[in-house]
């Protein structure tokens, strides 16, 4: 149909009006931000004008550009003034736009010069590049990198420590646990999220989601009980808090984190009613916490046989995957989905969810998805007749079971090691007590008889003779002790000789084994699950190693060749991460344990960390012991300027 010559002039016309209108109303606001700008009394109201362009552009072609490029006249406002503050701001703005407009290249362009330009101010303002490292943990995030995440959260904290801004401090610690989570180190997760844990406890952040996140390992490490335990503290203690924004939030995470417990422990009807009471509380809609509640309220239904309303919540908790994508997430769901579809019969569909979550598991190295998925995929191929494929998938299966429960045993082995290692040590010095003992008490004997002698002539002849026989028992226990000595002091050379020759032997093919698998760590051609177990093999190859060096140790301090091997080490950190490792056990006596450290949080010193090591272990160890429930141990650090002193204290 041909409209009128008459009708299209009039459109044009009227485009060409409001096309000059909006050109009006752009330059309006441009001459008002200049207006702003000549009005603003300090730097902090012309900072703020240019961080704030949206207020200003309101031209949907020119906005992008004009946004980016006032963020950028506030950077340049911001390092002319010298204000590190401000130039941490507008980087801070600057990666919010690329990363939003997935200008990748861009963001990690962009985010290297903030740590160049943050750099000079590192003494006056740490927080700076500490922020900024915090950003790039979270890009390595986003690109699953986990071990970028792991770096970067690490230089995060070193600087912040500086800082007294705790509750940065306190999600530092998180960020290093969840790149240790993510990368399968799970008792290293579990030590900096308890570490994150202590600085919301003592009031000094508000960093609630830790407990969450604790939560999560307990479960990985299947201690359900203390997972449980652990959220209904953190529950208890929420409920009496006065209502609020921050209230709902929590309550919405531990609802939805008590219904995966109560899946776990097969209760379904108390996961439903915790899962949807997480989604009646999330009124701020937080998007990943939807998602898992009505994921697991989904799992629940389906497990009470209530299929059409599990298939309603599984399709919301992909719609809301659709609008905000997280590969974890969805992965969790693909799994939770295919057993929906297994429990209604539809093992077709079923198959697919299984197989699309071992996907996403095996490239972004989710060890415990990938083997529930491996292992559920089995049972359906076992059963279709498709034996070689269910084969592949058990044997993936008992793989990663077996990897996990070395991971987690590694941590009891040292533990019980260091534990036999304080006994032998008290055993010693309890027979050295008895032997000191036996002779202080043959001298009061010889005294007392010396002073009866002088005292009384007529039965001098008496205890003479008592004397003597004393004596000659004496050299006879000395004679035997030192036949004793001889004998062990050669047995303990032979053992020695015998241990070092071993160690000799072993410690030439494990060098061998960890030569490459060290080559193959540094690649970039391999995937999260093939870098997962091959930090596996090194771990448990490099624990071994340590035990064998530990030994030939020990022939060279029995030969006085043992030397140090000293290295710079922030000493803060060092302490603070032997710490953490009896957290766990301080916790199940009740014990208070503090670190008290009266020097520079970014000191570092020359020490042979592997010696130091050992030696605080052993007192904290020895502490842990005799320590009774409810009591506390102190460890305190200062510097004494010419000297470092540590105390280790106890109440036992």
């Amino acid at each position: 149909m041909k409209l009128p010559l008459f009708f299209l002039m009039f459109c044009l016309y009227l485009g060409y009006t409001q096309a000059q209108d909006n050109d009006s109303s752009k330059d309006l606001r441009i001459d008002q931000r200049s207006l702003d700008l000549g009005k603003a009394q300090n730097l902090k109201d012309s900072f703020q004008i240019f961080m704030k362009p949206e207020a200003y552009f309101v031209s949907v072609v020119a906005k992008d550009s004009m946004i980016l490029d006032s963020y950028q006249q506030g950077l340049k406002l911001a390092k002319k003034n010298k204000n590190p503050r401000y130039i941490t701001s507008a980087y801070s703005k600057i990666f919010q736009f690329h990363f939003q407009k997935g200008q990748n290249d861009l963001v990690a362009e962009c985010l290297e010069k903030g740590v160049i330009d943050l750099k000079e101010y590192e003494a006056e303002f740490p927080n700076g590049l500490g922020a900024i490292y915090r950003i790039l943990h979270y890009f390595a995030y986003y690109n699953a990198d986990y071990r970028k995440m792991l770096d970067y959260g690490e230089l995060a904290l070193s600087y912040l420590l500086k800082t007294d801004d705790y509750k940065l401090i306190s999600y530092a610690y998180l960020d290093i646990g969840n790149a240790h989570y993510y990368l399968g180190d799970y008792q290293k997760a579990l030590s900096n999220y308890i570490s994150s844990a202590k600085l919301y406890e003592t009031g000094k952040n508000n960093n609630y989601q830790v407990y969450g996140n604790i939560a999560d390992v307990y479960l990985i490490l299947n201690q359900v009980d203390k997972a449980e335990e652990v959220l209904q503290l953190f529950l208890t203690a929420t409920n009496n808090d006065k209502p609020s924004k921050e209230k709902n939030q929590k309550v919405t995470i531990i609802h939805y984190k008590l219904s995966k417990v109560a899946l776990i422990n097969e209760d379904f009807e108390t996961a439903l009613d915790y899962a949807l009471q997480s989604i009646e509380k999330n009124t701020d809609q937080l998007k990943s916490e939807l998602i898992f509640a009505n994921t697991y309220a989904s799992t629940a239904l389906s497990n009470l046989n209530r299929f059409p309303e599990a298939l309603e919540y599984a399709s919301r908790a992909f719609q809301m995957l659709k609008e905000s994508p997280d590969i974890g997430l969805e992965a969790e769901l693909e799994n939770s989905t295919g057993n929906l579809y297994l429990n209604i019969g539809e093992e077709v569909e079923a198959q697919k969810h299984f197989t699309k979550s071992l996907k996403i598991a095996e490239e972004k190295g989710f060890v415990h998805l990938e083997m529930r998925s491996a292992f559920e995929l089995s049972k359906l191929q076992k059963k279709n007749g498709a034996y070689e494929d269910a084969l592949k998938n058990l044997d993936r299966y008992i793989t990663l079971k077996d990897s996990i429960f070395t991971v987690e045993n590694n941590q009891n082995i040292s533990e019980l090691q260091t534990k036999y290692d304080t006994e032998k040590k008290e055993l010693e010095n309890l027979n050295l007590k008895m032997t000191n003992d036996l002779i202080q008490a043959q001298n009061k004997k010889y005294l007392v008889g010396g002073l009866v002698l002088t005292g009384v002539v007529l039965l001098l002849g008496f205890f003479f003779i008592q004397l003597q026989r004393v004596k000659n028992q004496l050299a006879v226990q000395n004679k035997l002790v030192a036949e004793k000595n001889n004998k062990l002091t050669e047995l303990d050379k032979v053992k020695s000789n015998f241990f070092a020759n071993v160690s000799h032997e072993l410690r030439t093919p494990l060098t061998l084994i960890l030569g490459p698998i060290s080559r193959l760590l540094k690649s970039n051609n391999i995937s999260n699950k093939e870098f997962t177990m091959l930090k596996l093999m090194e771990q448990n190859g490099g624990n071994l190693l340590k035990l064998i060096n530990e030994i030939l140790d020990l022939s060279k301090l029995e030969a006085n060749k043992l030397e140090l091997k000293e290295r710079p080490t922030v000493l803060y950190l060092f302490i603070q991460r032997l710490l953490a490792s009896f957290e766990s056990f301080a916790q199940k006596k009740s014990i208070d344990l503090i670190f008290e450290y009266q020097a520079d949080s970014s000191l570092q010193i020359n020490v042979d960390p592997n010696k130091l090591e050992k030696i605080i272990n052993n007192l904290i160890s020895n502490a842990c012991k005799f320590t009774p429930p409810g009591g506390k141990i102190t460890l305190e650090v200062q510097d004494q300027g010419h000297s470092l002193q540590f105390k280790i204290s106890d109440t036992g």
